[in-house]
């Protein structure tokens, strides 16, 4: 049996299914946005393109099937579902196309963004810090890129430098970041922006007091926000992220009181792996504080 095309094999995944789960996701629409994506990705990209002859198809716009577009599409399910290898399999696939190089220079650069994105939050960067933040102060400095290419680079640069420990470094791209996104047109990443902002100071509240309260403090907020854009629901579960800091600061009963509404409404709304974060919170904090 022969191998058939890129453009048929794109098709056969439900191209439109993506664009439309993107959008929706973009929108906060988390509840169309999942649905949307489980059924664009009944078919793994990655298998299918072992299927085919020639090289996939890259286009600059995604009024017809493509890699790139399939790739960018996904990045947000990434985000939102935590889950990277797979994509930066597909983005690395991507890369080696022969016309990674003609597309669009804003997506090219988007698409560096998402995968340095994934590689912070969810590799080890080790050495690499240095090199990625570097790389990515240069495309700033570059031209052709939109302000949502632009801000996606600077939250990157704020979580390498939150790990750096660098407070200043962290808040300016923070801000920077704030200054570039709309709440009108790019609420969701808005939204982990601020989530990002609230992550910065809780990395840090081991050796800066009031730096847990100010954590706490923005994850309400961010909570606030979501539910705002999301029609109630707290996609991005940050009952998980206030009940660590309770945790890390010994305050027990508050913390397993979060993980325990967190899990309850994960169990309505959300999926398996949000229910999975709430159950290993529970499972972590002693259920009796320990003596003074």
């Amino acid at each position: 049996m022969s191998k058939r095309t890129g453009d048929a094999l794109l098709r056969e995944v439900n191209f439109g299914q993506l664009q439309r789960a993107h959008a929706a996701l973009m929108a906060c629409d988390v509840a169309e946005a999942m649905d949307h994506y489980e059924r664009a990705t009944a078919t793994d990209l990655r298998a299918v393109y072992l299927q085919q002859d020639g090289s996939w198809p890259l286009y600059p716009t995604p009024e017809q099937p493509s890699l790139n577009w399939a790739c960018q599409y996904l990045g947000g399910y990434a985000i939102q579902r935590r889950r990277w290898e797979g994509w930066h399999q597909l983005y690395d696939i991507v890369r080696a196309q022969p016309g990674w190089s003609a597309l669009p220079v804003d997506q090219r650069s988007q698409l560096e963004a998402l995968n340095s994105w994934g590689q912070v939050l969810y590799r080890r960067t080790g050495r690499s810090l240095n090199r990625l933040t570097q790389a990515h102060l240069a495309a700033l400095r570059g031209e052709g890129t939109s302000r949502l290419t632009r801000a996606l680079h600077h939250m990157v640069l704020s979580q390498l430098y939150r790990q750096r420990r660098d407070l200043n470094n962290g808040l300016k791209h923070l801000d920077a970041a704030d200054a570039l996104l709309s709440w009108d047109d790019e609420p969701f990443y808005a939204l982990y922006n601020l989530e990002h902002r609230g992550d910065l100071y809780y990395f840090l509240h081991l050796t800066h007091p009031g730096f847990a309260e100010r954590a706490i403090a923005l994850y309400t907020e961010a909570e606030a926000k979501t539910r705002q854009y999301a029609s109630g629901i707290d996609f991005t579960a940050h009952a998980y992220n206030i009940g660590w800091v309770y945790a890390e600061t010994r305050q027990y009963d508050a913390a397993l009181a979060e993980f325990g509404r967190g899990l309850a409404e994960a169990g309505e709304s959300l999926g398996e792996h949000e229910q999975g974060l709430y159950e290993y919170g529970l499972g972590y904090v002693p259920p009796i504080p320990p003596p003074s």
